[in-house]
């Protein structure tokens, strides 16, 4: 039950774009004064979020509270199939942004329902973690892409999100991986960063011709589903 802390508060700023223009948006990276290079190979990352019956993240955030957290768990790669991951609560406060983690082991999408996941994640928790994992339930998956890089310097991290695919889980006995949700075809790219020298940071964003804004892929993906 190890609880791996983020390493306090740091800047965590979002852009979205046409998911279509992906290599422009690649070479803007490439062309940044920062010297951006490849961190880790592209890979799938996947996700379950979880939230109240009154799916209360997903109003928090609609009703655009400044302060706010959601808890999902995470895995890499194999979609269906025996995963470990991470269960990770996630809070917000404005562009500010801090988590914490506790590592869960042996989680079988394929064959699980529910309520045995549940149990498993109780086993595997405590604290906080713990006790969300005793008071909300599977809402939704989500799948995409990620590519990783990193500046020169090795302050300001940037990743790339697409090829976005979700599925409802709210009336599910187990992991549903079937007939995903029409989205957008969207990517995100986000700036995560220490809070050390925010005004550099703000030049390091203006080089990028896009607004920033306050997007979730919970949010985005789980109002696609109640529109549907």
């Amino acid at each position: 039950m190890e609880m791996e802390i983020g390493n306090g508060n740091r800047y965590e700023i979002k852009m979205v774009y046409d998911g279509l223009r992906i290599f422009e948006v690649r070479q803007w990276i490439r062309n940044h004064s920062s010297a951006f290079r490849t961190a880790y190979p592209t890979r799938l990352v996947n996700n379950i979020y979880y939230d109240t019956e009154e799916l209360g993240a997903f109003n928090e955030h609609i009703s655009g509270s400044a302060r706010r957290k959601k808890m999902r768990f995470r895995w890499y790669h194999n979609i269906a199939a025996i995963v470990d991951g991470r269960l990770e609560v996630k809070r917000k406060d404005a562009m500010l942004g801090s988590k914490v983690a506790q590592n869960i082991l042996g989680i079988n999408l394929a064959k699980d329902t529910w309520k045995i996941i549940r149990q498993k994640m109780l086993d595997q928790t405590s604290d906080e973690i713990h006790m969300l994992v005793q008071s909300t339930f599977p809402i939704l998956i989500n799948s995409y892409q990620r590519d990783y890089y990193v500046s020169a310097d090795g302050i300001t991290r940037v990743t790339l999100d697409y090829d976005m695919q979700a599925w409802d889980q709210r009336m599910a006995t187990g992991p549903n991986k079937r007939n995903s949700i029409p989205l957008n075809d969207l990517m995100v790219i986000e700036f995560k960063r220490d809070i050390v020298n925010p005004v550099q940071f703000a030049d390091l964003l203006a080089e990028f011709p896009l607004r920033t804004t306050n997007f979730s892929k919970y949010i985005v993906s789980l109002s696609a589903i109640l529109d549907w």
